[in-house]
């Protein structure tokens, strides 16, 4: 059996990750010291004395309507290992709300483990089913508020010959800019569906399969079957937001459109089923085995103001599983299409 102890220990380590998260990123992103921009669009000097004139500074003046296709997408943990893909939309809506829906699939059986191993090895005659993961959260913005801070930016230009540029220009210019933070409250539901080793958690747990008769399924051959979840998720959020760009002299436009937001959810699910397991027209059930209902998570996920861009996501943490099975790792990355839905914003197109 797992040790209990340890998920108090999970736990701290997710509120700790939290808190320090906002603490710290006030503090290096948005202080109140630095000095103020001119007037918008009027010339500007970097440290590093290269001129340079605002083009805009708005990070309150946004794309409304994201759309992802992931691309790639895995996951690796106690009860599945799978590459697949994904969709995503996000939604922000005014200066109050923002909402996310999400949903991952494999490319095929192949690249779903558990289900390719047990079409392979399982005794039992339960139809292996496919991984898939959804889910929808809304977020609440709790604070959201602009405050100077600064950004860096790589100015480059097709027109400068690549080892002049390299001699002639630092690596990088770092210039004020308005840093927009949001704190938020999170609430949504998931639900999760894949075929895992029920052998190996028995035999971990030390509980055996039985029929009603109280006959016990011998565990000496590969065993598998079916697992679901649906539940509710509850947690916090720090956003930040840069939508600049500029023109520096000699230069082409560069900006920084970046949205950046960290996450911790606990994730608490009421409904969990192991489907019995059926070997030789026999059922055994797994009423057994201990389910986990209680987990948490954190992550990190990437925006870019841009009607064309890109996306990122990646997480760690203990879902609602069998005992022994919690812990998961995933990552995602993807093409996004945004759209205004006739809300005003303001994004840089290069030719």
């Amino acid at each position: 059996m797992e040790k209990q102890p340890k998920k108090h220990i999970y736990y701290l380590l997710f509120l700790l990750f939290f808190c320090f998260t906002l603490t710290i990123s006030p503090k290096i992103y948005a202080q109140g010291d630095l000095p103020e921009l001119e007037e918008e669009k009027g010339n500007h000097k970097s440290k590093d004395e290269l001129s340079y004139k605002v083009l805009y500074d708005e990070p309150d003046s946004l794309y409304r309507f994201f759309l992802t296709f992931h691309a790639l997408s895995a996951e690796f943990g106690g009860m599945n290992n799978v590459f697949g893909y994904g969709f995503q939309a996000n939604y922000f809506h005014k200066k109050h709300w923002a909402f996310q829906a999400s949903l991952r699939l494999p490319y095929a059986k192949s690249f779903d483990a558990q289900r390719k191993t047990a079409s392979e090895t399982s005794i039992a005659s339960n139809q292996p089913r496919s991984f898939y993961f959804g889910e929808m959260i809304g977020t609440y913005h709790i604070s959201d508020q602009s405050l100077y801070g600064h950004t860096r930016l790589v100015p480059h230009g097709r027109h400068i010959p690549h080892h002049e540029w390299a001699t002639s220009v630092a690596t990088h210019i770092r210039i004020p800019a308005l840093v927009r933070t949001i704190l938020g409250a999170r609430f949504g539901g998931y639900m999760w569906q894949t075929t895992f080793n029920v052998k190996d958690v028995a035999q971990r747990q030390n509980v055996s399969l039985n029929t009603g008769e109280s006959l016990a399924l011998e565990l000496n051959r590969p065993v598998f079957t079916n697992f679901n979840s649906a539940g509710i998720i509850i947690g916090g959020s720090y956003t930040q937001i840069r939508n600049i760009f500029i023109k520096p002299e000699g230069f082409d436009p560069v900006g920084n459109v970046h949205k950046i937001t960290f996450y911790t959810d606990i994730l608490i699910s009421p409904f969990m089923s192991v489907e019995d397991v059926t070997y030789a027209g026999r059922t055994y059930r797994t009423d057994a085995i201990d389910l986990k209902n209680i987990g948490s998570r954190a992550g990190i996920l990437g925006l870019f103001n841009r009607h064309w861009g890109w996306s990122y996501n990646a997480e760690f943490g203990w879902r609602p599983a069998p005992t022994g099975k919690n812990f998961y790792l995933m990552a995602k990355i993807g093409f996004t299409i945004a759209e205004n839905l006739k809300h005003r914003r303001k994004s840089f197109k290069m030719d």
